[in-house]
């Protein structure tokens, strides 16, 4: 029979054996639900920024082939001078708006940058759009523009928008024809359908980084921009890409997927943040810990009443011993 101290020496191994066995599988297990949380998120973010892309694309195809009615509409009158003349104009934009599935605002600009035609009720004096960034660029030659986001001064609600040059018979410059857009799109599609899903951020860009439309955008934020991020910098270069940053001016670590249009200055974003991506990870985690500790405290109070029957046991034999000893001792005297 092994001794009694040899058999201690193993319960104390398997003890440690079982721990360290316990630990690995369970730690490889965790790190592989890890990865796969987080390439989820990826594809989730990535299957979003198509989706962003898509409709950004259709959004601007459809407003590129009113403005081009309307166009054609202003030079089939005779030019912007002519339609300030007569209110046909105003019901002609107004019949546009059904055509459109977001009921947006589209204007008739004249050359100096005041409004001759919109499609909501007119303005009881022409607005001034002088000083918008989009008009500064048809009259110096743009022949499209994707605005920024704004807050419009005649809808009074954050837009962004379309626009394009209306040229005259001899193709100079005689005003802009451009159609104020809703991104009603990307509240809808963030909607909390389940959870965590409210955390999800969807953006279009232009290509310097100023916001065009973003969910969740307020008024004072319209001025924001990812110019200096590396979206913009780093990976500028390239058209699609997912990447871990907190750079997306919440501060908050963030899954970004984006994609950039071809044929227009923009770029598609979706994201989600890292704790969200990895909350139920999180929450298996606290509970795969809490279990695990149970079953260590289990393991150890039996590998201690082990301990202490071994000691029980070696204690007996030595005092079984001893007692063959001395009745040894008494039989020989």
């Amino acid at each position: 029979m092994p001794p009694v101290r040899d058999m201690r020496s193993v319960l104390y191994a398997t003890a440690i054996l079982f721990a360290f066995a316990v630990i690995g599988i369970r730690g490889a297990f965790v790190w592989f639900e890890y990865r796969d949380a987080l390439d989820r998120a990826r594809a989730a973010t990535q299957d979003l920024a198509l989706l962003m892309e898509e409709y950004s694309k259709r959004t601007l195809e459809t407003s590129d082939l009113l403005l081009n009615d309307i166009i054609a509409y202003v030079r089939l009158r005779g030019g912007v001078d002519a339609l300030s003349e007569t209110g046909q104009a105003h019901q002609y934009l107004a019949g546009l708006t059904q055509k459109s599935s977001a009921s947006d605002l589209f204007l008739i600009i004249d050359e100096v940058g005041n409004t001759v035609a919109v499609s909501t009720i007119q303005p009881a004096s022409p607005v001034s759009f002088a000083d918008r960034t989009w008009f500064k660029a048809h009259r110096a030659g743009a022949e499209t523009f994707v605005g920024a986001a704004i807050v419009g001064r005649i809808a009074n609600e954050i837009l962004y928008t379309y626009s394009r040059r209306i040229p005259d018979l001899n193709g100079e410059f005689d005003g802009v024809a451009q159609v104020g857009l809703r991104p009603t799109f990307l509240q809808d599609i963030s909607q909390p359908a389940e959870s965590g899903a409210e955390d999800v951020i969807l953006g279009i860009w232009g290509r310097e980084g100023r916001v065009i439309a973003r969910t969740g955008l307020t008024p004072d934020q319209v001025s924001s921009s990812l110019g200096q991020t590396s979206l913009f910098n780093d990976m500028a270069s390239q058209r699609t890409g997912t990447y871990r940053t907190s750079d997306m001016g919440d501060g908050i670590e963030r899954i970004v997927s984006f994609r950039r249009l071809e044929r227009w200055p923009v770029t598609v974003t979706a994201s989600i943040p890292v704790t969200t991506a990895l909350a139920a990870w999180t929450a298996n985690l606290y509970w795969s810990t809490a279990i695990m500790a149970l079953v260590f405290i289990a393991f150890g109070w039996l590998t201690g009443i082990g301990v202490r029957l071994s000691r029980q046991t070696e204690e007996t034999q030595r005092q079984l011993q001893q007692a063959n000893e001395n009745l040894g001792q008494a039989l020989a005297d």
